[in-house]
């Protein structure tokens, strides 16, 4: 999918109504940001995408009243911000775990914690974390596990995730609070054994720290060892191809090896 969006994505070529506002994949998920509306959108993933690569066909699914399902979650756009919730399709069956599993209890549980950590990290409102929390438990329930493990595993994980954040907050504002800096200064000096140890602890007397640096030696000025990274090595450029035949030119990014990029160019042209 990297390869299929620099070749057909940002390869500048796009016109300017199909050029997206922003586009974020996850695996084959795709969250974009279009300028043009819903109708442009299926024109362009019917005229231009879905005609690239015949193994690669695009769907799409569109904001409807300010909400759109991402993922794992549903973003609602609220007063000029975004909220999250839990998304699970309607599909779903809710089955999570089998109290009649052979692993330990605790282990079969465990599970449950992880859908709880997920609920809160994916919501936003209380009263979502509130309801995702319920139907949680209720469907652990159906599953054999007794209410009053359920209840106590639910309520055990809450009031350590309340309390680890009630202590990295703490810990944050500690670390923010403003520490009076003394004036120091800093000098740089080469090392000279025997009288740089003495001068470091006379300096430091006076509030200036000595900072000792190598200095030029033979070896250094007459030999590098270390490799220089050609142009073709470099990753994460931006490049320019003039043509042969004519003024115009082309102009594209990767963020692979521009060697590996350069030989696809012209891997294609011998095509």
């Amino acid at each position: 999918m990297a390869d299929y969006e620099e070749r057909h994505i940002y390869n500048g070529r796009l016109p300017l109504k199909w050029q997206p506002k922003f586009w974020k994949r996850q695996k084959d998920d795709v969250l974009a940001v279009w300028p043009s509306g819903e109708e442009e959108f299926i024109n362009f993933r019917k005229e231009y995408l879905n005609q690239k690569e015949k193994r690669i066909q695009w769907s799409g699914e569109y904001e409807e009243n300010g909400s759109l399902a991402v993922l794992d979650m549903v973003c609602t756009r609220v007063e000029g911000r975004i909220i999250t919730r839990v998304h699970r399709k309607g599909t779903h069956t809710l089955k999570f775990a089998s109290s009649r599993t052979n692993r330990p209890r605790r282990e079969a549980l465990g599970s449950l914690k992880g859908l709880v950590n997920r609920a809160i990290r994916l919501s936003d409102k209380e009263e979502d974390l509130a309801k995702e929390v319920e139907l949680l438990s209720d469907a652990f329930i159906l599953e054999g596990f007794s209410v009053e493990e359920v209840d106590r595993t639910v309520s055990e994980y809450l009031a350590k995730k309340m309390k680890n954040e009630v202590e990295d907050q703490s810990q944050e504002e500690e670390e923010n609070v403003a520490q009076p800096e003394e004036d120091r200064y800093v000098v740089t000096s080469l090392y000279v054994p025997g009288v740089s140890e003495k001068l470091r602890w006379q300096l430091k007397k006076l509030g200036v720290d000595l900072v000792f640096k190598r200095g030029q030696t033979l070896g250094s000025m007459i030999c590098n060892v270390k490799e220089k990274r050609t142009a073709e090595r470099q990753k994460g450029v931006i490049y320019k191809i003039p043509c042969q035949h004519c003024q115009e030119c082309y102009i594209g990014e990767t963020c692979r090896h521009w060697g590996t990029r350069k030989a696809e160019h012209q891997g294609y042209v011998r095509r």
